[in-house]
């Protein structure tokens, strides 16, 4: 986030916990009108029942595949799977409990530094996915 969009970050920022009921009925109405719906940026257990729609599993199969999605930047070449993989999601401790451990980007790095914007991520119990390839979504 850079720019007037960091300036006002007080009056523009939003919790997860703020827009999940909104989120969840949006996905949920373009799923009856038959809209193929996602969202990006959410950890798992921020979208429990709404896991289907989450569309970073997509990306990370290509990751785990070993695709590759290069972008050109001023800064040179970027491989943009590995980097949202490894540099700009982060994951908690308690997330090492989470079935999706090994399936999960985890939380945007950037959304972890904005003191308004504490969340807890809270691991769903279960079998952990070895592997993004168990997702059956």
């Amino acid at each position: 986030i850079e720019g007037n969009a960091l300036k006002n970050l007080d009056k523009l920022f939003v919790s997860i916990e703020e827009i999940q009921p909104y989120l969840f009925k949006a996905l949920e109405i373009g799923e009856k009108k038959g809209i193929d719906v996602k969202t990006f940026g959410f950890p798992y257990c921020k979208m429990k029942g709404y896991e289907r729609f989450i569309e970073e599993k997509d990306a990370l199969r290509g990751y785990a595949d070993g695709s590759v999605m290069i972008f050109n930047q001023p800064e040179g070449k970027s491989d943009w799977q590995k980097s949202r993989v490894k540099e700009m999601h982060i994951k908690l401790k308690t997330c090492r409990e989470c079935k999706y451990f090994y399936t999960c980007e985890g939380i945007w790095r950037e959304y972890l530094t904005f003191k308004k914007c504490y969340t807890k991520l809270i691991p769903i119990i279960g079998k952990k996915m070895k592997s993004i390839n168990e997702l059956k979504m």
